[in-house]
């Protein structure tokens, strides 16, 4: 079952300038940062948004080299029947997968080329 989209994810050239901007303009709040710097913001309706660094070495190793709007990541109740599911419906699967104690995500492009993933979190953002 799709429970919803989680998150979007932008690409910025600096992480935190932008996260201050949306914190300061719209009131956001900043609710985890991750090791390699992306960070979570949170709108006060629980809208998130994972802000990431540029790429701009290797643009064939990273996706995160386009400004800009970078995912919409999806909830789902059942990881793996959605990655079958989706599958099954032909979508073209990115490089990238995490699997990890905490969550599990797959990336994918819809039918225009945008990145799109779906997750499921044991601990929420």
């Amino acid at each position: 079952m799709i429970l919803g989209i989680e998150h979007i994810g932008l690409v910025a050239r600096d992480v935190d300038k932008l996260c201050d901007w949306y914190n300061k303009v719209f009131g956001f709040k900043t609710i985890r940062v991750l090791e390699d710097g992306s960070t979570f913001i949170e709108a006060q309706n629980g809208f998130k948004i994972e802000i990431y660094k540029l790429k701009e070495d290797d643009l064939e190793k990273h996706h995160n080299h386009v400004k800009g709007l970078r995912h919409i990541a999806i909830d789902v109740e059942d990881f793996e029947y959605e990655k079958q599911r989706l599958t099954d419906l032909g979508v073209e699967w990115a490089n990238y997968e995490v699997y990890n104690e905490n969550v599990k995500l797959a990336l994918f492009y819809d039918i225009e080329g945008n990145l799109i993933h779906i997750t499921r979190r044991t601990l929420p953002l």
